[in-house]
């Protein structure tokens, strides 16, 4: 809660009479111990009147004695019942107990001679003492009882005869104007202490609302602190008493030249630093001069800007570190093309764009990307993503993937595409080709060759050695092994072979060269066991292509290579650090540093060129990274201090890698010397305006719904010629011309604000003195949806400008010609109001200018907020003599905007009210190719984090099946011949449940892909819905049952008679199939997983329920996404894409899909298809 909620809420508080009830309740609780004791001593002072008889007539009082014994304790029971709270019967028993005194008071009167004349004196004490102990008791109760004290005594001693002898006519001369003047008297202390519990609550009420203030209140006098709410206490760590009467001092410094347009810094709990935005006020606190302090916390402001700066900074990176090619076509040319584009073709860019783009591509491609083209360029629909070959400068092909789209680039259509590099891409899918082919082959065949030798003699051959040799099986049985062999590595066979035999070690595994009868050479590696075979020694061993393994060592070399021409290569700086000592440094490392790198090897700690300020935060961040975890990362910020002697700053990026066989820091250090230099002057710039702001001349007000002044800063005072202070609360009314004039501004006003729109006016207004002079009205409500809260309104003195726009008019004639022949818009604008422009400036906007003259330049801004910021800034500046230039967002008349190039300057600077001149340059289209870049760009982040997420997931669900094939290949390797035949076809059946298992994780990617790509296709066709089904669950069973998962747990409910939908069955069977798959994985303990089949005229709906492990509730928002797992699925296998090609298949069929589930409870799925 600020100060602005606390103004908000003070107006809006009851102000009225306080409740009846709670009135009762206050007097209740403060005056009822008194009003007992006033009772107590009251019955003493009756008791000893008792003397009072004596003096009356001495002769009978002895016979009074008991009596006013009686009449005491008469009293006793009013201040018990006021004790014990009983509160309703109060005024029956006071004033009954009144009644009751009096008759007995009447009887003490009748027994003694001269009781009736001295009676009637002695009835004034029941308009003393009761009174005193009665005004605890509602208003009408007292003044129906006085009155009844009035009238008893007459009653009694007159019509009940107990004292016939009074004179009542003197009795009542007597006790009727005392009984008015106690009904009067209850009346004034009931009406004061109404006012001083008003009084008392509004005081207590302010005080709760200053304590529940989130922002600090601190009353300074004498430079101590006299007052302090929670909040103030609570930002140095304190209670409330514990900081009153400390100095200010004591805790933040404050005096005339402190700055309090910036946050200043104090220390908080915990000796962390704290940002706090103060603002002071002169007030009286307790009849003393007094300063009024407010403190707000903005320490999480602080932190907001300074993420804000690092978020600029990383995106900066991305944008200066672009992977992707961006070109921009037009014609039959290109017209842009960014550096990326020279490293992708190895052409300049001037080069490229001196070229038909067409030239650029390979022969067989040229007719897909030119139809693509032309369509695009004619507005027609043509796919965004392609795929093609571009030729490089040295005549080889480049493989990319194009995303493009259509723009206007100077006013004419283009195409905007990004390029990106798929050859890397298109080898690895050949490759994945390769192996889903031998693993098929693995399947139907041993993917091994199998051979046994006696003595260097063949005695068996498998189909794959045959293969491998190029020679039947039975010319190679009965020959020597060695006859295949390449005579280079002969030698090393036939020392195997004698050591073997003389049992000594040998390798478990050997490479050898396999001559095939076409004369072809054939890489094998080698493993061979000791066996028997036919009652004799044998060696069987396992041969292995791995010619194909060969090729790609070669090649990773040359990628080892072409990694290391990257890092050399490399914009920027990339080292390797192991214990502060580098390892590595590239060549844009080396010139950041203008170290060789040579000489940074031999540096013994790279610390040592760190700057001596930064020396201590870099040695704490090298120890921190000793225990970071492999992969963690950091970014941090620092100078360096070359041999120069030159200071720069440099961001570094590290992460935590294995260097060698040891753990290291990969550091990615970018220069950001100059975005250091552009940070310092904006907090510079950001300074001088907060100051133009603090120094405003318009009056600004804030009135209440009726009209009347809430608040007013010091500029309005001044336009008006009053103190605001002194007419808070009070209409404005008077400083209008007329009546007439107040109320019909204030119709106005009332009709803008209920149509939610801002009041803009100029008036003949009257200053104090009683002067007339222009204003300029602008006002708003503070909240369209609940006017209570009043309007904002700015004033500003336009008098002077009046003036100035009558002396203006009779020079504009001869200025008109020169201006009305510029090509750029030309405005003269006085209190923000068109006095002249151009026809430039009436063509941009779609105006005519006479229409422009006179409107406010609002009409040039797409909101409020808009126009008044650039005001703010352009006239605060113009205010110091000095031109203000700017881009700016703008809105032409029908409503669309455009990006302007402004520059202002006043005609006199001595005088801003005499007015400014405003040059206006349309920048539109330089500004839309900038954010058609920024657009661009932001693709390209969520296309890699996509990719990112790609990658995770294939590296982790293909680990387990890979490893399940390889180790089923190991066995059969090595043990193969001694397992028995039930155990190999495990293996195998282990193996075939691998390849299924990635199969149909590679059919998901695939089919994912196509969905993203748009080239998932939904061709509908009557289908009979209890064949599909039946067709589904015996699929989904067998599916189960192979993964060694029982598969008969699936209830199947639908109508007795059929039913027909128009669907796509195979996108249907990827729906039904994946909700019943992963209703049977994720059902525990056998449980059972129902499928229910509705159908109406026009919808068919299907059920999956299972009693499964359930989704978390955080999980479900995001469960359609793709590679999104539940936090709850554990070591269960999954690829995250199943529910996403749900999705895809279902908004295909223009059909809906629900989820609902619960944590161990279940989930069900309701998938809703139109027929």
């Amino acid at each position: 809660m600020g100060m602005t909620d606390l103004q908000r809420m003070v107006p809006a508080s009851p102000r009225g009479r306080l409740d009846e009830a709670e009135f009762q309740r206050l007097k209740q609780a403060d005056f009822r111990r008194p009003t007992a004791t006033i009772a107590f001593a009251g019955a003493f002072l009756v008791f000893s009147l008792w003397l009072w008889d004596w003096a009356i007539d001495p002769l009978h009082a002895p016979d009074t004695f008991w009596l006013r014994i009686l009449l005491s304790l008469s009293f006793l029971p009013y201040p018990l019942a006021v004790l014990a709270g009983m509160r309703r019967l109060l005024p029956l028993v006071f004033y009954g107990g009144v009644l009751w005194l009096q008759v007995v008071f009447l009887w003490i009167l009748a027994r003694l001679d001269g009781g009736a004349a001295y009676g009637i004196g002695g009835f004034m004490f029941w308009f003393i003492v009761p009174p005193l102990m009665s005004f605890i008791l509602r208003l009408r109760d007292n003044v129906l009882g006085n009155l009844a004290v009035v009238a008893f005594p007459s009653l009694l001693a007159g019509p009940l005869g107990l004292l016939p002898q009074m004179d009542l006519l003197k009795l009542n001369a007597l006790i009727v104007p005392a009984g008015l003047i106690t009904i009067v008297g209850h009346a004034m202390i009931d009406r004061l202490l109404r006012r001083i519990y008003e009084y008392r609550w509004q005081l207590e009420w302010r005080s709760l609302a200053i304590d529940a203030l989130a922002e600090g209140v601190v009353i300074i006098q004498g430079g101590a602190i006299r007052y302090a709410n929670a909040a103030a206490a609570a930002m140095v760590g304190r209670a409330p008493e514990q900081i009153v009467g400390a100095a200010l001092g004591d805790f933040v410094r404050i005096d005339e030249r402190t700055d309090l347009t910036r946050p200043l810094r104090i220390d908080a709990p915990g000796g962390a630093a704290a940002w706090v935005r103060v603002s002071r006020a002169d007030i009286v606190w307790q009849g003393k001069p007094a300063t009024l302090v407010s403190v707000a916390d903005v320490t999480e402001q602080q932190r907001a800007d300074e993420a804000l700066r690092k978020s600029e900074e990383h995106y900066r990176t991305v944008i200066d570190n672009v992977s992707e090619t961006i070109i921009i076509a037009q014609g039959n040319r290109l017209v842009f093309a960014n550096p990326r584009a020279e490293e992708l073709t190895g052409f300049t860019v001037d080069e490229l764009t001196a070229r038909p783009f067409v030239q650029l591509l390979h022969a067989e491609d040229v007719a897909l990307v030119a139809d693509r083209y032309s369509r695009r360029m004619r507005g027609e629909e043509a796919e965004r993503y392609t795929q093609f070959r571009v030729q490089r400068r040295d005549g080889s092909h480049v493989w990319v993937e194009s995303s493009a789209v259509r723009i206007l680039w100077n006013g004419e259509p283009a195409t905007l595409a990004f390029l990106g590099d798929q050859t890397e891409r298109r080898k690895a899918d050949e490759a994945l080709r390769h192996s889903e082919e031998r693993y098929r082959l693995l399947v139907d065949h041993a993917s091994e060759g199998i051979l046994i030798s006696q003595d260097g003699i063949l005695r068996f051959v498998n189909p794959r050695i045959a293969e491998l040799t190029g020679r039947g099986e039975a010319e190679l049985v009965g020959k020597p092994l060695l006859d295949y062999i390449h005579a280079d590595d002969r030698p090393v066979l036939v020392d195997r072979h004698r050591r073997r035999r003389r049992g000594e070690p040998v390798p478990s595994h050997e490479v050898f060269r396999l001559l095939r009868a076409d004369g072809g050479i054939v890489w094998i590696e080698f493993s061979g066991v000791d066996v028997d075979w036919e009652g004799q020694p044998a060696v069987l061993s396992f041969l292995i292509d791995i010619t194909e393994r060969k090729r790609t060592e070669d090649e990773l070399r040359r990628s080892e290579e072409n990694y290391r021409h990257v890092i050399e290569n490399s914009p920027v700086g990339i080292t390797i650090v192991h214990g502060n000592r580098v390892m590595l440094a590239n060549k844009a490392l080396c010139r950041m540093l203008e170290c060789g790198e040579e000489e940074l090897l031999r540096m013994g700690s790279f610390l040592d060129l760190v700057h001596e300020d930064d020396a201590a935060t870099m040695r704490a961040h090298a120890v921190r990274l000793v225990d970071a975890p492999e992969g963690g990362k950091a970014v941090v910020g620092f100078r360096i201090r070359t041999p120069s002697g030159k200071t720069v700053w440099v961001e570094g990026n590290t992460v935590q890698v294995q260097w060698q066989g040891k753990r290291a820091t990969l550091s990615f250090i970018h220069d950001v010397t100059e975005r250091r230099r552009l940070e310092e002057s904006l907090k510079q710039t950001l300074a001088e305006r907060e100051t133009i702001l603090e120094r405003s001349i318009v009056g600004i007000a804030l009135l209440d719904p009726k009209g009347r002044l809430r608040w007013a800063n010091k500029a309005m005072g001044q336009i008006f010629g009053i103190d605001t202070e002194r007419i808070l609360g009070i209409s404005l009314e008077p400083y209008y011309l007329s009546r007439e004039a107040y109320m019909e501004t204030g119709a106005a006003v009332s009709a803008a604000v209920l149509a939610g729109r801002h009041y803009e006016a100029e008036l003949l207004m009257r200053r104090a003195d009683g002067r007339l002079f222009w204003a300029q009205l602008s006002g708003k409500a503070v909240n369209a949806s609940d006017l209570s809260q009043g309007t904002v309104w700015a004033i500003v003195d336009i008098d002077q400008r009046r003036r100035l726009e009558d002396e203006l008019k009779r020079t504009s004639a001869e200025r008109e010609l020169i201006l009305q022949s510029a090509l750029v818009g030309i405005i003269y604008s006085r209190e923000r109001r068109y006095v002249w422009v151009n026809r430039a400036f009436a063509d941009m906007l779609g105006y005519r200018q006479d229409e422009l003259i006179g409107q406010s330049s609002r009409i040039l801004f797409p909101n409020e907020k808009s126009w008044r910021e650039f005001g703010e800034q352009g006239y605060a500046v113009m205010a110091r003599g000095e031109p203000f230039s700017v881009e700016w967002q703008m809105v032409r008349r029908d409503g669309s905007p455009f990006w302007a190039q402004t520059l202002g300057r006043n005609i006199d600077p001595d005088n801003p009210r005499a007015g400014s001149i405003w040059t206006i340059v349309d920048i539109t289209a330089r500004k839309q190719a900038e954010e058609e870049i920024r657009a661009a760009l932001e693709k390209q982040k969520e296309l890699n984090y996509l990719k990112s997420r790609f990658v995770s997931m294939t590296s982790h669900e293909f680990r387990t099946p890979l490893a399940t094939i390889l180790s089923s290949a190991e066995l059969l390797k090595y043990y193969g011949g001694k397992l028995p035949e039930s155990e190999r076809a495990e293996l195998i059946d282990a193996v075939e449940s691998a390849v299924r298992r990635m199969t149909r994780m590679m059919d998901d990617v695939l089919v994912i892909g196509k969905a993203e790509a748009d080239r998932l296709e939904c061709n509908p066709a009557p289908l009979d819905v209890r064949d599909f089904c039946a067709k589904v669950i015996r699929e989904t069973v067998r599916a189960e049952e192979a993964e060694g998962r029982r598969g008969d747990r699936i209830v199947f409910d639908m109508p007795a008679d059929g039913i027909q939908a128009q669907l796509d069955e195979k996108l249907a069977r990827f729906i039904l199939g994946n909700l019943l798959s992963n209703g049977l994985k994720y059902s525990p303990n056998g449980g059972a997983v129902a499928l229910a089949v509705r159908a109406d005229e026009a919808q068919l709906r299907f059920t999956v329920t299972d009693s499964g492990i359930g989704i978390p509730d955080e999980d479900l928002p995001h469960l359609f996404e793709p590679f999104h797992r539940a936090k709850n699925v554990g070591t269960l296998p999954g690829t995250g894409l199943g529910l996403a090609i749900v999705k895809k298949a279902v908004d295909l069929h223009g059909g809906r899909i629900e989820v609902s589930s619960a944590p161990g409870k279940g989930s069900r799925f309701d998938v809703t298809l139109p027929r």
